[in-house]
Formats: structure tokens, sequence, C-alpha cells
């Protein structure tokens, strides 16, 4: 099945949502997650944010019917690349009244949440975080230590930065003590913020030679 498969809830905007949607994902397959290095690269910025806003937004164009929401952050870092200096997100589906657009796989951010976040065509296309969850990295906390770490966008522990390019493990579950041990050896939020320094600046020189 397509990941981009949207389910609606009620509506005078269904046929609209549906037309618009079909003609967005037509050549849409599947998101393949990315190496490491083409995460970092192929983004326009890369941030520490938490998200202060979510708002939905509904938009006609002629017969065309799309809901949006619209994702206000507050930059706490910047890490890769230059971004403006207000920022916000666009995302393709969302909630208003009883009309719900859903999209398989869009990253959500709840506000209040902290992740970094790769981010490429804001405004430009259906879903600003690079390769849709798999730019989204939560900035988790360990229960018991309190230690930050970080996390994939399926809240799995990141142990390195190899795990990157492995596939979303949506729908598992780990034992606890198993995920005691993940957040135990998960990376921090700093250490994950040298990684992808390391490779903007190794891209960067490998350009200018």
């Amino acid at each position: 099945m397509n990941p981009f498969y949207h389910s609606l809830r009620r509506s005078g905007i269904v046929a609209g949502l549906i037309f618009s949607l079909i003609a967005s994902w037509s050549s849409a397959t599947t998101v393949i997650a990315p190496e490491f290095d083409q995460l970092v690269n192929r983004s326009d910025y890369v941030v520490r944010a938490r998200i202060i806003s979510s708002e939905p937004e509904l938009r006609i164009s002629g017969e065309r019917h799309r809901i949006f929401t619209k994702v206000e952050i507050e930059v706490l870092e910047v890490i890769a690349g230059d971004p403006p200096a207000n920022i916000v997100l666009e995302f393709l589906g969302g909630r208003i009244g009883d009309e719900e657009l859903r999209v398989s796989g869009m990253p959500r951010l709840k506000v209040g949440s902290e992740s970094i976040l790769f981010i490429k065509g804001n405004g430009r296309v259906l879903c600003p975080i690079y390769a849709m969850n798999h730019g989204l990295y939560p900035v988790e906390e360990e229960p018991e230590t309190k230690r930050r770490y970080i996390s994939r966008g399926d809240k799995v522990p990141l142990e390195s930065v190899a795990e990157v390019a492995k596939a979303l493990t949506a729908g598992e579950e780990m034992d606890a003590p198993q995920l005691r041990m993940k957040r135990s050896r998960a990376i921090t939020p700093d250490e994950f913020s040298r990684e992808i320094r390391a490779i903007r600046k190794s891209n960067r020189r490998h350009e200018e030679n």
C-alpha cells in the first residue's frame, strides 16, 4: 500500500481533498531511509527546536481544498545551514472541526516537545521534514537518571548515527529491560550535533577541493 495513504473523516470537502492528494502524491511510492551524510547534506538547515504552536488551516484554490497544519518552532540551536529568523513549518494534513485529513508517515510535532529537525523545502513541499519521520529526532529524557538522549521518529533510542539509515519500526515494541539498555547507550543531543557539524564540515572541504 502506498505509504502516503490518507484517511478522511466526514465531509463537505472530502472530494476536493481526495482529488488534491491524488494529484500531489501520484508519483510517490515509499520513503527510503537516507544515509546519515545524505540526511545532513541534503537538508536546507538543521536545528534543535521546541514546538511553540500547531494550528490547522483550510486552503481553497478553485476546486482544490486541502488542510495544512502550521507549526511554529523556537530555535534553541542552529546546527547546520542558515535558517530564517522565524520558522513556521507547513505540513499537509490536520483537523478542523469534523474535517480531518491524515497522511500516513507524516511527522507529528507535539507542542512543548523538543527535537532535532532536518528541514528542507518548507513552504514548497507537503512535508518540510526531510524524508518525513527519518528527519525527526526527538530529544528524550531517561526517567531514572534524567539523562537527555536522542530517539528516532519512531521513538526508538538512537545509539549511533549509522542507525539513521535503518527502517523505522512503527508498531514494534521493546520490552522494558531492552528499552532501558538502549536509552542508556543512546547518543546525547550534543553528540548528535557534533556528528552533524562534522559531516557538513567534511562536505564543505570536499566542495572546495
